[in-house]
């Protein structure tokens, strides 16, 4: 790679032979990958620059909570992977917050994260797919999912007004 990117005439040859003596522990003239981490793990300033490089595109594209929200879907996913493999197939239990997804949208949200490994273990041992939901039983979880809000709301609500109440006659007593 250092070779590549100085087209073999460094521009320091000492320095460069330098540091491919000093981090080519297996001697090939290469530095491969394992010794390139430890290399950026001795030296993060090395690469200042290209991780400032990295965060200012990523400013500039999506923003940052974007490429934040795209990591962390990217982890998730990795974790199921490894979750199904070590367990038969099968997907983790879903949280709270992953089963009210999945009520409001009708799809486990998990099975959604990996959908491409599914239908393609789908397409290779012959199993049906389970049909799509259709778009009035979504709509339909969409308005009971609403109106579930709404009731809650209403009776906070109704607390708050019942203990402003009760407040405002003892302070008056």
């Amino acid at each position: 790679m250092i070779k590549a990117l100085n087209n073999d005439l460094p521009l320091f040859p000492g320095n460069f032979h330098a540091a491919l003596e000093g981090f080519d522990s297996n001697g090939d003239g290469l530095i491969d990958f394992r010794e390139f981490k430890e290399l950026a793990r001795r030296h993060p300033m090395l690469f200042f620059p290209a991780s400032r490089l990295q965060a200012k595109m990523q400013d500039a594209t999506l923003g940052a909570r974007a490429w934040v929200r795209l990591r962390d879907r990217v982890t998730k996913r990795k974790e199921l992977l490894r979750y199904r493999k070590k367990n038969k197939g099968l997907l983790p239990a879903l949280t709270w917050r992953e089963s009210v997804w999945k009520f409001k949208h009708g799809v486990d949200p998990n099975a959604k994260l990996i959908e491409v490994e599914l239908l393609e273990e789908a397409r290779l041992t012959g199993q049906q797919l389970p049909k799509p939901v259709p778009a009035w039983a979504v709509a339909g979880r969409h308005a009971i999912a609403y109106a579930v809000q709404l009731v809650l709301v209403a009776i906070a609500l109704g607390i708050v007004a019942i203990i402003l109440h009760f407040a405002a006659g003892l302070s008056l007593a």
